[in-house]
């Protein structure tokens, strides 16, 4: 995870930003220090009930306007609010418009530098692999012991993350599959948890109800073709948006903010085999989507919390 050597970002970049100048300032200028040569700008606008929107947005912007002429820039500035859902889909769908293959950050994704090549040498590695989905700079277990340098996991994560035009071209933001008894049958099957399949399936409903959010979907994508992720061994993106005006990080004490930054080894070394790492999906299970209630305990005490009520009385 140490021999990185610093070199041209020769595959575009997408960045997507909305209003905040403080955080963008820092994920851009990472951005230009990776020799990027082609970045897409995609900026969603202010909403119309936050007056504040309308400078914040607009400083957003003003970053974008003197950047290095070493490098090729495509804006797309959105004069009304899309949201978390359509925004960020539509900005995505822009980017692969034009590009077969590209690195996608939004303005609260701070990477390592090390990252870019480490996306870059997955792209190529998987270039014509069907089963691989994303790559992925985030690990949110930080630093997973193992004998490779990437790790494959059936779940995805954006927190600094590639892809191809071929995956993105799958995506539903709708899920229009969803919900059915076949599509539940085989994604309980290929996820092999309740835990896991708990947490997605409230998740999937969650956007059924309009859920403003993107990445669920691309989640779905993900179970429903039984794709891989290629995941760093360690983690390579910081989240640096934990701040109380945040869309989905608004908690400023969320451990998710602490993890280290790792860097990448300009070289990666890629598991032999097209499978999952169970040990690592097992390990992202117990962290992230562990339900106590689930468990033989958890049932038990859940079957005694009425007679306990019964017994106990009402309180106050």
């Amino acid at each position: 995870m140490i021999r990185y050597r610093a070199s041209l970002t020769n595959t575009p970049v997408l960045l997507i930003a909305f209003n905040r100048p403080d955080t963008t300032r820092q994920v851009l200028g990472r951005t230009i220090d990776a020799n990027v040569r082609e970045l897409f700008i995609a900026a969603d606008g202010p909403r119309v009930d936050k007056p504040d929107d309308v400078q914040r947005c607009e400083q957003t912007r003003r970053l974008f306007e003197h950047l290095p002429s070493t490098i090729r820039v495509h804006k797309l500035f959105h004069e009304r609010n899309l949201g978390c859902r359509v925004g960020v889909s539509t900005a995505i769908s822009w980017f692969f418009s034009h590009v077969e293959r590209g690195i996608i950050l939004e303005d609260d994704c701070l990477p390592d530098p090390s990252f870019f090549g480490f996306c870059e040498a997955g792209l190529r590695k998987y270039e014509s692999e069907e089963r691989i989905k994303i790559i992925s700079g985030q690990n949110p277990l930080g630093d997973f012991k193992a004998n490779t340098d990437v790790l494959l996991s059936k779940f995805a994560f954006i927190w600094g993350w590639a892809s191809w035009r071929r995956v993105w071209a799958q995506y539903d933001l709708e899920i229009v599959d969803w919900p059915s008894p076949k599509m539940s049958a085989d994604i309980t099957q290929w996820l092999s948890s309740k835990h896991a399949v708990q947490y997605w399936f409230h998740y999937f409903d969650a956007i059924k109800r309009g859920l403003d959010t993107w990445d669920v979907q691309l989640n779905f994508l993900m179970y429903k073709s039984r794709g891989l992720a290629a995941i760093s061994r360690g983690n390579l993106v910081r989240n640096i948006g934990f701040l109380c005006d945040a869309t989905h990080t608004s908690d400023p004490d969320d451990v998710r903010q602490f993890q280290p930054v790792l860097t990448a080894s300009s070289e990666p070394v890629f598991p032999a085999r097209m499978v999952c790492n169970e040990a690592f999906d097992r390990a992202l299970v117990k962290e992230h989507y562990f339900n106590k209630d689930l468990t033989l305990l958890g049932k038990i005490k859940s079957r005694l919390r009425p007679i306990r009520r019964f017994l106990v009385g009402p309180r106050g």
